[in-house]
C-alpha cells in the first residue's frame, strides 16, 4: 500500500451528545452480533481520474456531515456518546495493483478487508476510502462506512449531495435541512420526543404481556456437535416479482405488505407459530426532518398477526391495519425498550419469543398503477427461473430473520435461521410456500390457484408444501 494522503477539513457544528435512538439501534445490533454491519461500495473510475479529485470528494463529505466527523467517547460501562469535531484530518488510501492483474480483484480484496474489519469509533473517522491505482492509472475507488453512524439510505443522501455541488465551485447547492444527529440527539431529550417515545413503549408493552412466551429456555431443536447450527437461504423468484405486481393493483396494498403477509402465513402452517411475532425494521425517514438525516433513524417495530380463519386476501388486508400501529411505534428510546423487555419478561417469569425479524431493504414498494400488470401467463412462466442457494455460515444472535433486496429480475429473498429454532426442513417449507402463497394470490383472478385445507397450493401444475 503506497504512503496515504491527509485531507485536512473544516466543517460546521461540533459538540457532544448522547446517540440518537437509530444509533442506539444499531450499535445494540453490532456489539451483540459481533459484526462489523459495515457498508462498503466499489466505483469504476473512467480515464484520466485524478488523485485531486477524490481528495476533494473526502473532504466536501468531511465537512459537509456532521456523521462524517464522528468519533466516540465510551464511559466507564462501555457504552458512547458521540462527539462531533469541526476540524481534522481524513485519510484517502492508495493500493497499487501489480501490471497484468485484474484491479477490479484487487479492489474487491479491499472491500471484503474492509467489511470485516471493525471501526475503531474513538480514534478513527467512521469512513474509509481507498484509491486502487495500475501503472499510474486510477481504476476504482473503494468506500466503506461504518453503520454505527450511517444507514443506506443516509449514504445515497450524501453521495447525491456530491453529484449536485455547482459545477464552477464545488459548493452544495443548498443548506442541510433535516436534522443533523446533534440536533437529533438534542430533540430526542425533549418534552415531544419523551412523549413519542413513552407513547411506543405503551405499545410494546401491551404486546409484550400478551404474546406467547419463549417456547422453551434453551434450543428447541438439538443440534449434534459436529453440524452446523446457523444456515442461510437466499431465493430469487422472478414469478413472485411479477405476482407481487398483480397483487398490488387488485389488493390496493404495497409489495412489503403482501410479502409480510405471506411470510407470516408460512410460519403459521409450517412452524405452527400462533399468532406469528415479528420485529420488522421500519426506517423512519417518514418522519418529520428525518427524510434526508445523515444518521441511521432505523428501528425495530414489533408486529402481531392473528391468522386465524383468514384467506390471503383478509390476511393482507390485516396486516395493512397493523403496520400502520407497528411503523407509528418504530421509534423510541432503545435503552428504555432494553428496560421494559427485560423487566416484562421477569414479571412474566419466562423470556418472550423476540428474535424473529423482517428487513425489507427494497429501494421501491409500491407498484405504477397506471403500468400494465404481468400476465397470468407472464408468472407461471416465470417459475421455473427461481433459484435457490444454501449455505452455512459462522454465527447469529436471533433465531430467525428474512432480509428482502431488489433483483435484476425479481425478488431475493434471504433467510437466516438458527436451525436449533427453525430446522432447514422447516426452513425451506416456508421458503416455497412463501412463492406458492404470493404467486397463487396472483393468478386466483383466472382460476389458476387452488386452496386446500391440508395447507397445500397448486400452481400451475406444480405442487409446493
Amino acid at each position: 500500500m503506497a504512503d496515504p494522503i491527509l485531507v485536512p477539513f473544516e466543517g460546521n457544528g461540533s459538540g457532544e451528545a448522547d446517540l440518537t435512538w437509530g444509533q442506539q439501534h444499531i450499535w445494540d445490533w453490532m456489539t451483540t452480533s459481533g459484526k462489523t454491519l459495515n457498508m462498503t461500495a466499489t466505483r469504476a473510475l473512467d480515464e484520466g481520474a485524478t488523485i485531486d479529485e477524490f481528495v476533494d470528494e473526502l473532504r466536501f463529505f468531511m465537512s459537509r456531515f456532521e456523521a462524517m466527523r464522528t468519533r466516540y467517547r465510551f464511559d466507564e460501562h462501555g457504552w458512547p456518546r458521540q462527539v462531533v469535531h469541526r476540524t481534522g484530518e481524513a485519510t484517502l488510501r492508495l493500493v497499487d495493483a501489480p501490471t497484468g492483474t485484474d484491479p477490479a480483484e484487487v479492489a474487491a480484496a479491499v472491500s471484503a478487508s474492509d467489511q470485516e474489519k471493525h471501526f475503531d469509533h474513538a480514534n478513527e473517522w467512521p469512513v474509509r476510502m481507498t484509491l486502487v491505482r495500475q501503472d499510474g492509472r486510477l481504476t476504482h475507488l473503494v468506500t466503506t462506512l461504518g453503520h454505527a453512524l450511517f444507514d443506506s439510505i443516509a449514504a445515497m443522501v450524501m453521495f447525491t449531495d456530491l453529484l449536485d455541488r455547482d459545477p464552477a465551485t464545488g459548493a452544495a447547492k443548498e443548506p442541510i435541512s433535516d436534522m443533523t444527529p446533534l440536533e437529533l440527539a438534542a430533540w430526542q431529550a425533549s418534552p415531544a420526543a419523551q412523549r413519542q417515545s413513552a407513547a411506543a413503549l405503551r405499545y410494546w408493552e401491551q404486546h409484550l404481556r400478551a404474546i406467547p412466551a419463549r417456547r422453551s429456555a434453551g434450543p428447541v431443536h438439538a443440534v449434534p456437535p459436529d453440524e452446523e447450527r446457523y444456515w442461510r437461504y437466499v431465493y430469487e423468484s422472478p414469478a413472485i416479482g411479477l405476482a407481487l405486481r398483480r397483487l398490488a393493483r387488485r389488493l390496493g396494498a404495497e409489495t412489503t405488505s403482501i410479502l409480510l403477509t405471506a411470510y407470516a402465513m408460512a410460519l403459521a402452517e409450517v412452524a405452527a407459530h400462533h399468532p406469528v411475532v415479528l420485529q420488522v425494521l421500519v426506517n423512519n425517514r417518514f418522519r418529520s426532518r428525518l427524510a434526508r438525516t445523515v444518521s441511521p433513524v432505523n428501528q425495530a417495530g414489533l408486529f402481531v398477526l392473528d391468522l386465524a380463519g383468514a384467506t390471503f386476501d383478509e390476511a393482507v388486508a390485516r396486516t395493512r391495519q397493523r403496520t400502520i400501529s407497528v411503523y407509528k411505534h418504530a421509534y423510541y428510546n432503545q435503552v428504555d425498550r432494553d428496560r421494559l423487555v427485560a423487566r416484562v419478561a421477569r414479571e412474566r417469569g419466562s423470556e418472550i419469543e423476540l428474535a424473529s425479524f423482517v428487513n425489507d431493504r427494497r429501494t421501491q414498494t409500491s407498484v405504477d398503477v397506471d403500468s400494465p400488470p404481468p400476465s397470468a401467463a407472464d408468472v407461471r412462466a416465470a417459475l421455473p427461473a427461481s433459484r435457490l442457494r444454501l449455505e452455512p455460515f459462522d454465527s447469529f444472535n436471533k433465531s430467525l430473520m428474512l432480509t428482502i433486496n431488489d433483483a435484476p429480475d425479481g425478488v431475493m429473498m434471504t433467510f437466516e435461521t438458527d436451525v436449533a429454532f427453525l430446522p432447514l426442513t422447516q426452513l425451506e417449507a416456508v421458503v416455497h410456500r412463501v412463492e406458492a402463497l404470493v404467486v397463487g394470490a396472483a393468478l386466483e383472478e383466472d382460476g389458476a390457484s387452488t386452496e386446500r385445507g391440508d395447507g397445500g397450493v397448486q400452481v400451475a401444475g406444480r405442487e409446493q408444501r
